[in-house]
């Protein structure tokens, strides 16, 4: 009983021992903006450790390389640490997403900063680089072609990469995003300085309205780019399309009489750079008590930009008064449009005469 005893009180104080251990990141925890080349203070705070500890920078969630090893101690912790540089991993890169980790080596004991922070670099900072060390410059381009295509077009959208700067620039990646979407990753080779690589996105535009194109290059920010703020690209491509709208409705006699043909002529246009696919125009009638005929319709190929067609319908009616024609052009919106809104209208005349029912 008293070995039991002993053993349990040991466990106990062991696991005691085992709790107090911990290694808590003070600086740099996050939010800060920290300029390359910079000399900052990296602090932390150690309770029970006995190794030394091991200091990295990870951006993202992955390492990017060793800052430093440190001796063992406990208690209030700093060290001096250029900002961006590392003794092995690398390159650092500028952007978000950098956080600190202390960890003691051979231990499971460590902290992070509680949040990412960023590395940034200034003007004066580029300059001075530049001068001592070649860097590249790695510029964003986009060109559509055409550059406003219509809608069903073959299109070529041409992602370019150029390596502006003084040095050489490793293999790396480009992101391509329609919208927030990302709909390519390709793979960019190493550039020399003056080098450029370019692959073309092609497609048919599926509808009318512009499409928002982004293009990134070295989207994790591996490459110590003399200017990252050109890494990415914007282009806000229009897509045209045709426009079809009623551009006149009109009866040879707005005062018909029963039982008489009545005439009905309505005008369609395509106003826009387009040509529409086959379409069918609506007409709603007015119609008498007892007689069914009401909806009417008529189809047409197609209209090329600036192009008009008439339509004419024919009708009789058997009970007088004013009547009111509602009238849809591609009623089923089976034609993408650059402007649907002008896709309706109505017409209205009178029918003289007493009502005559069989």
């Amino acid at each position: 009983m008293k070995k039991i005893l002993m053993t349990s009180i040991f466990g106990f104080f062991f696991a005691l021992t085992v709790a107090a251990q911990s290694i808590t990141v003070l600086a740099s925890n996050g939010g800060e903006n920290l300029e390359n080349g910079k000399v900052i203070d990296i602090r932390w705070t150690a309770q029970g450790t006995t190794n030394p500890f091991k200091i990295t920078l990870w951006k993202n969630g992955t390492l990017t390389g060793l800052i430093r090893i440190v001796a063992a101690g406990n208690g209030p912790r700093s060290i001096c640490w250029t900002v961006g540089h590392v003794e092995s991993g690398g390159p650092v890169g500028f952007g978000e997403g950098y956080t600190i980790k202390v960890k003691e080596q051979e231990k499971p004991v460590a902290d992070t900063s509680d949040q990412a922070f960023r590395i940034s670099i200034s003007i004066a900072g580029l300059k001075q680089q530049a001068t001592i060390l070649p860097r590249p410059d790695l510029k964003m381009s986009i060109t559509p072609n055409p550059a406003s295509p219509g809608v069903g077009e073959n299109t070529a959208v041409r992602f370019r990469v150029d390596n502006i700067g003084n040095g050489a620039a490793p293999a790396t990646k480009m992101q391509v995003r329609m919208a927030t979407t990302v709909t390519d990753t390709w793979p960019v080779p190493g550039l020399d300085p003056g080098g450029h690589y370019s692959l073309d996105k092609k497609l048919k535009p599926a509808g009318v309205g512009y499409i928002l194109w982004t293009g990134v290059v070295d989207p994790d920010g591996k490459i110590l780019d003399m200017d990252p703020s050109n890494n990415s690209a914007t282009y806000k491509m229009t897509v045209r399309g045709p426009d079809l709208y009623i551009s006149d409705v009109r009866s040879p006699d707005r005062q018909q009489i029963l039982l008489q043909k009545c005439v009905l002529d309505i005008w369609v246009t395509n106003g826009g750079s387009v040509a529409s696919g086959p379409f069918e125009l609506d007409a709603d009638l007015d119609t008498c008590p007892g007689i069914a005929h009401g909806r009417d319709y008529k189809t047409h190929p197609g209209l090329a930009p600036g192009e008009t067609v008439k339509f004419r319908f024919t009708h009789r009616y058997k009970c007088y008064g004013n009547k009111s024609v509602d009238i849809w052009v591609d009623k089923a919106n089976k034609v993408p449009e650059e402007n649907e809104s002008n896709n309706q209208s109505g017409y209205s005349f009178n029918i003289s005469g007493g009502n005559i029912f069989n």
